[in-house]
């Protein structure tokens, strides 16, 4: 598999390294609007082709996969763009500035008929797919009710400064991760009820929510998420959960501890998430899952099949993030699958 990277902000050296890790793939080309960016990620990554207009890339650059980082304002033209041309589509997560960029976007490809997946990489960290296998293999029996929590102090917006202004945050950003978590592990949800508050007066969007719903597996999810939350076990960026079944419940919590709880007693495992040389200690969990995600993106494409993670199945994440923002302006249930 041949790649071009277009976008070169804060994720796209990391994503870079990540597709470095898979055999069979070579990243041949970025694209960013500074020539001086792209020089230097070029230069750094040892890759080829550099381009500055995202056209030309599509034009002459001869990658199998366009891999979209570049800002959420760009998601939507410049995957209907790279559709047009037959080639297949990898965009980061939100998938477009609104559902129906999205519900255009998923559209497009499927009447191209051109491959096109979402880079969601939370459901890809060690912990969570350890989650997820101890609940398919009945560990605790059936799921009845999955608690997930994403609360922390970090200061996100460091790093990040656009974050501060965006008029929709924390469901935007961390809630497309963690809602869709929700959905991998627990079904599609019901209806949905949300609130959210504001806590700082120099930022622009929410910072805190929670979000309720029942899936179709008959399970009572709650998720919440901030980063208005200075606690005594916070650890950026780990999302702690509790599932709670039939016959028993795990918890997952600081640092990768998985505590089973059944008749038996409680047992204890840690999903350690692998590490790699280019990973920001701080970031640790989730660039390891970005390595875990492109595997599976690589083999889904290999093998000319949708990807776990495909438009289509992120287009019902972003519907039900979507339902929870307008849970919150109406103070009303709201189903995602009406919208």
């Amino acid at each position: 598999m041949k790649v071009a990277v277009a976008g070169l902000g804060f994720w796209a050296p990391f994503q870079i390294a990540g597709w470095q890790e898979i055999p069979g793939v070579k990243v041949v080309a970025v694209n960013s609007r500074s020539e001086k960016r792209t020089h230097e990620v070029a230069d750094q990554f040892g890759i080829p082709g550099r381009y500055t207009d995202f056209d030309r890339l599509l034009s002459e650059s001869d990658a199998d996969v366009i891999d979209l980082i570049s800002g959420v304002d760009q998601h939507a033209p410049q995957t209907l763009a790279t559709l047009a041309k037959g080639r297949a589509v990898i965009v980061q997560k939100p998938m477009g500035e609104d559902l129906t960029q999205c519900e255009k976007m998923v559209g497009a490809a499927q009447r191209a008929g051109v491959w096109f997946a979402v880079h969601e990489n939370w459901r890809y960290q060690a912990p969570l797919q350890r989650l997820q296998q101890l609940i398919e293999q009945g560990a605790i029996g059936q799921l009845n009710r999955l608690r997930l929590q994403f609360s922390c102090s970090f200061p996100v917006y460091d790093n990040q400064p656009a974050l501060k202004v965006a008029p929709r945050f924390i469901l935007s950003d961390i809630g497309s991760h963690v809602l869709d978590t929700a959905r991998f592990l627990a079904g599609e949800p019901g209806a949905v009820f949300a609130t959210a508050c504001r806590t700082r007066p120099d930022v622009l969007g929410e910072d805190m929510a929670t979000v309720l719903f029942a899936s179709d597996r008959r399970v009572q999810v709650v998720a919440e998420m901030s980063y208005a939350s200075r606690l005594e076990r916070e650890s950026f960026p780990q999302t702690y959960a509790l599932a709670e079944g039939t016959r028993g419940s795990i918890e997952l919590g600081r640092d990768y501890e998985l505590r089973i709880t059944d008749i038996a007693g409680t047992r204890v495992e840690w999903a350690n998430p692998t590490t790699y040389p280019w990973c920001d200690p701080q970031y640790l969990l989730v660039h390891s899952s970005i390595v875990t995600c492109l595997r599976a993106l690589h083999e889904a494409w290999k093998a000319g099949r949708p990807a776990e993670t495909s438009g289509e199945d992120n287009r019902r994440t972003v519907r039900l993030v979507e339902a929870a923002y307008r849970s919150i302006e109406t103070g009303q249930s709201v189903d995602p699958r009406t919208l």
